[in-house]
């Protein structure tokens, strides 16, 4: 089960190759709350030196909360292999 690679197209999208099929995780949804107002986040992904996949927030103020879909995350977390993360919220 799982993923039998991956790939990353020009438009920073994630497909994501299966024994059923391929998965393209088209573009990313991410915001910053500046008071009552929603500033959409542009993010991409990107294979880094290891092989692993980043997600490459551009723009984005670092003294707020970065928030990225987090149901998009919820179905590709829990395989059988590694799964690392350093902070994600689920609510």
């Amino acid at each position: 089960m799982g993923s039998d690679g991956y790939s990353i197209n020009e438009k920073g999208e994630l497909t994501l190759k299966t024994c059923i099929g391929d998965i393209t995780h088209g573009k990313l949804y991410a915001y910053q709350m500046q008071g009552n107002h929603k500033t959409e986040i542009a993010c991409l992904f990107s294979k880094n030196r290891n092989g692993n996949v980043d997600v490459i927030a551009q723009n984005f103020d670092p003294s707020l909360a970065l928030v990225i879909d987090p149901l998009i995350y919820s179905t590709f977390i829990g395989g059988m292999s590694d799964d690392l993360s350093y902070s994600i919220a689920i609510d």
